[in-house]
């Protein structure tokens, strides 16, 4: 580009090496005293990218196991009484008073709000943190209604 030969050549090489002495001198204290902030910025937004990653995958992932069903199964009053609202479920931990009403309402927003998982027998199981604790719901999907199976707190 510059086309330069010989004794010239080597002059522009050093005056530029020279120069880039000059500015490394001048600058190095100033990059030396940012760099422990800059690594710390690319750390923290390298983990916030991770994160945020992950979060899509996970959010993803339980959409897409969501969309099979168009509606929630009525719970029966037996499988209620006698399956679901008993002691050994724990659902005194998440609720003040124990009542149907209450475990259907929370039964319901673990399946809207909770995180899936498919079993290859075709068997869903939903886990949601609620109140500190994790409540977890079983069912399969049947014609697009998912039909909930069981449903308790899980004990720690």
């Amino acid at each position: 580009m510059l086309n330069l030969k010989g004794i010239t050549r080597g002059l522009f090489i050093a005056g530029v090496a020279v120069a880039g002495a000059a500015l490394g001198a001048f600058l190095g204290p100033y990059v030396a005293k940012l760099m422990p902030k800059l690594l710390q910025y690319t750390k923290s937004a390298a983990s916030k990218v991770v994160k945020t990653a992950k979060n899509a995958k996970n959010l993803a992932k339980s959409k897409i196991l969501k969309l099979p069903y168009r509606s929630i199964g009525k719970i029966s009053a037996n499988r209620m009484t006698n399956h679901i609202n008993v002691p050994k479920h724990l659902w005194g931990k998440v609720l003040r008073k124990v009542t149907n009403k209450g475990i259907e309402n929370l039964i319901q927003q673990a399946i809207r709000k909770g995180s899936w998982n498919i079993g290859k027998n075709g068997i869903s199981t939903i886990y949601y943190r609620y109140g500190g604790e994790i409540i977890t719901v079983t069912g399969r999907i049947i014609n697009g209604v998912f039909n909930i199976s069981d449903a308790w707190v899980n004990r720690r």
